[in-house]
């Protein structure tokens, strides 16, 4: 019984660890304001606008931080879904790739398409995750690349940065 505990509490301690380099995502939902405007032959026109309650990030590589060996930067954006197709982020896929004293590391961000309907109050989906990244002697330059990676369409290039060590 006390190995069983012993066990346990140490695979907690490792779980923790990783807790916070998982992808996290949030619903953006949004509510309907009422809005009015004048149309070009002079007619007033009222309508409903869906706008989201909590603001939509921005695709960005942010919190870039160099410590010993070890690069650490946190990666987020948002995708929107709604109406006939619900698009959900799948997970998030690492590349590297060494050239000369240069790092490249692609992110790509898979979207799946599901068929249906989504809620009439989702505007989309923001996601953060936290990733690290060891950088091997010799490395001068770092070069993080994000994408947005559709099912069945074209991979977007959505941000990029450059950092020199």
């Amino acid at each position: 019984m006390f190995r069983i505990v012993i066990m346990f509490s140490i695979l907690s301690i490792f779980g923790c660890k990783t807790a916070e380099r998982k992808l996290k995502i949030e619903t953006v939902m949004g509510e309907y304001q009422k809005a009015s405007r004048y149309a070009e032959n002079g007619a007033h026109v009222r309508y409903n606008k869906l706008l989201p309650n909590i603001p939509l990030l921005e695709p960005k590589i942010d919190s870039i931080q160099k410590i010993d060996n070890i690069l650490s930067y946190n990666l987020s954006g948002h995708i929107k879904s709604g109406g006939r197709t619900i698009y959900r982020i799948k997970n998030i896929q690492k590349e590297e790739m060494v050239q000369n004293d240069t790092l490249f590391i692609k992110h790509y961000v898979e979207i799946k398409t599901i068929p249906g309907k989504e809620g009439s109050l989702v505007v989309g989906y923001n996601y953060s995750q936290k990733c690290n990244q060891k950088v091997h002697t010799g490395i001068k330059k770092v070069h993080i690349e994000l994408y947005h990676k559709y099912q069945n369409r074209d991979t977007n290039k959505v941000m990029f940065e450059e950092i020199g060590l």
